[in-house]
């Protein structure tokens, strides 16, 4: 947690404030704020009540250089620096990233272990950057003669005065794939800095520059299978053992799913305290994981924690979900993602979850663009491949037509608002092989805009502090060095981590199929959220507002199924979360 804000300009202590204001949630609400005439950046730290594991973030002073880092970064090139030393230990870690920067400037940054974003003051320069992976958010965009930092979003948008446009081209990303693609967000004005990235402000403009290529990292096709294995389940020990306290109890968001289940494991062999394990469920007549919760848990010695949860529990907080969220994010888990971490900030401060094992090791969304691509019998022209990718959401892609009204259609270009943005990712020269290309789309957007922004200020709003290890650096750039067949063999997922992990868990976790959180947003529309959905999406909103088709909008409503499309379910649950930011943010009500 913690908060970093300011802005490239002339010196203004009230529009500092206001920032931290804005921003008040995820610190302490003691800001310390640094005016020079080119730049003030601010710094807002942590909660006391949530868990340092590193001694370096904060604010200093280095000679004429002022550094910021918001987060919870614990080494420099791999030194630790944890939060429980003498002081020298955090003046020796700074000192060390400073001597990093000077030396090699932005790709010293790639030293610093995550999670964190830095703000770097010197003179006639500002330079801000997000974490190898984006385990933290930044936003930054123009307001006057100024160019504005923050956590958040609503860092900027709050602001009086300035501007809440929608960006009709987020929107269809949003339809398509739940989040909106890097460098913007839901508001014309506001941009989002990508994962591994730097943004540099001088006299000369904004240039933005990477500092984390794992793209680029060559195959290793002479190291065998066994040698891969041991090191990946040696990376995972590791990233682990770094982000644990060194006393205290620590939480698992453990769905009986294989990524859950293996960093289960690593937190048995060396968590300090007691391991507790929640396991999250819909109520007993619908479909639910506890089973492989329960095996794993049992298995593991975690003591083990099952959240029940239906829509009277969160409907009275759904905009206060959507409020912490700042960017509407479609994914349904967002909610139980909130509401277990209220439940579990009664045991721990410290939780660690399953996310990344997906796009980091193939999840299960590559296979059908795999086959495609291997086997043909389907369209390989232009822009085929990133239609194939948006297609892969099962969301509202194929039905932006009757969807949207005709006037925001007519601003919408699909080839340029959602198959261009695409296609330097899934055509680059490097990684070389289309695994290796999905992989990277997915760690540099869906991870780094939807699963890791999701998961951070869900827990965040309880002050709750999050761990992934399995979106580590050093597992990120594994993953790349390991040939593909040690990912995605024979039509199974992450076949390396199930290797590396077949001796420590129970048989049917690691031969189980991937299957996800099913939450029962087909269910809860035809019951308890029906009302709230058909309030939100009135015919008079619709209308009022201009953005959807009000014929399309009934027949899902109605779970017409003479129409096409289907996951109406899904479909009213993206339409209800934008509906919801959009009268928090561009209607300005109260949270």
């Amino acid at each position: 947690m913690g908060a970093a804000f300011g802005f490239w300009g002339p010196p203004d202590r009230g529009l500092l404030a206001a920032m931290a204001a804005n921003l008040r949630h995820r610190g302490r609400g003691t800001p310390v704020f640094v005016e020079r005439p080119w730049a003030s950046i601010g710094y807002d730290p942590a909660p006391d009540d949530v868990p340092r594991l590193g001694a370096l973030a904060g604010h200093w002073r280095d000679g004429d250089v002022d550094v910021v880092l918001a987060g919870d970064p614990s080494s420099v090139d791999g030194v630790q620096y944890g939060a429980e030393g003498e002081p020298g230990v955090a003046v020796a870690g700074r000192r060390a990233l400073v001597e990093a920067w000077r030396a090699r400037g932005i790709t010293g940054l790639a030293s610093l272990s995550p999670p964190w974003i830095a703000a770097i003051l010197e003179p006639g320069r500002l330079t801000l950057a997000r974490d190898h992976v984006g385990m933290r958010q930044l936003a930054w965009g123009r307001f006057g003669d100024r160019v504005l930092f923050a956590s958040e979003p609503k860092g900027l948008w709050r602001l009086p005065g300035f501007p809440r446009r929608l960006h009709l081209p987020a929107l269809a990303q949003y339809l398509a794939c739940s989040f909106v693609f890097p460098p913007h967000t839901m508001l014309a004005d506001v941009f989002a800095l990508g994962c591994g990235h730097a943004l540099v402000l001088d006299d000369a403009g904004v240039h933005e520059r990477g500092f984390f290529d794992f793209e680029s990292i060559p195959e290793d096709p002479a190291v065998d299978e066994p040698t891969w294995s041991s090191r990946t389940a040696g990376a995972l020990a590791q990233a682990c053992r770094e982000r644990l306290p060194g006393r205290g109890d620590v939480g698992l968001y453990l769905s009986g799913g294989l990524d859950s289940s293996i960093v289960g494991v690593e937190l048995a062999r060396a968590a300090p305290g007691r391991v507790h394990s929640f396991s999250i469920h819909f109520g007993a007549k619908l479909p639910n994981e506890l089973g492989y919760a329960r095996a794993v848990a049992s298995h593991l010695g975690l003591e083990h924690h099952e959240v029940a949860l239906r829509p009277r529990d969160f409907l009275p907080r759904f905009r206060e979900v959507a409020w912490h969220l700042d960017d509407p994010i479609g994914d349904p888990i967002t909610v139980p993602n909130f509401e277990l971490s209220r439940r579990v900030a009664a045991t721990t401060k410290l939780v660690f979850n399953g996310e990344g094992g997906d796009p980091v090791f193939g999840g299960p969304k590559n296979l059908p663009m795999m086959l495609s691509h291997w086997y043909g019998g389907v369209d390989h022209g232009p822009g085929s491949r990133e239609r194939a990718y948006l297609t892969s959401f099962r969301r509202a892609y194929d039905e932006l037509d009757r969807l949207l009204s005709p006037e925001a259609r007519a601003q919408i270009d699909p080839d340029r608002d959602l198959v261009a943005p695409l296609t330097a990712r899934l055509h680059a020269d490097r990684p070389p092989t289309l695994l290796g290309k999905l992989q990277a789309a997915n760690i540099r957007l869906k991870g780094a805009h939807l699963i890791l922004p999701k998961v951070e200020r869900m827990t965040a709003a309880a002050h709750v502090a999050i761990q992934s290890p399995l979106f580590d650096p050093r597992l990120v750039a594994l993953s790349f060095a390991m040939p593909g067949a040690m990912k995605l063999r024979a039509g199974v997922e992450k076949w390396v981590l199930k290797r590396a992990y077949a001796d420590a868990l129970p048989a049917e976790v690691i031969a189980r199929p991937k299957s996800g959180m099913r939450v029962p947003v087909h269910d809860w529309f035809l019951g308890d959220m029906r009302g709230h959905a058909r309030a939100l999406l009135s015919r008079r909103r619709v209308e009022q507002h201009g953005l959807w088709s009000y014929l399309r909008v009934a027949q899902i409503l109605a779970y017409d199924r003479e129409q096409p499309g289907g996951r109406y379910g899904l479909k009213l649950w993206m339409l209800v979360a934008f509906e919801t930011w959009r009268a928090l943010v561009l209607d300005g009500e109260a949270p």
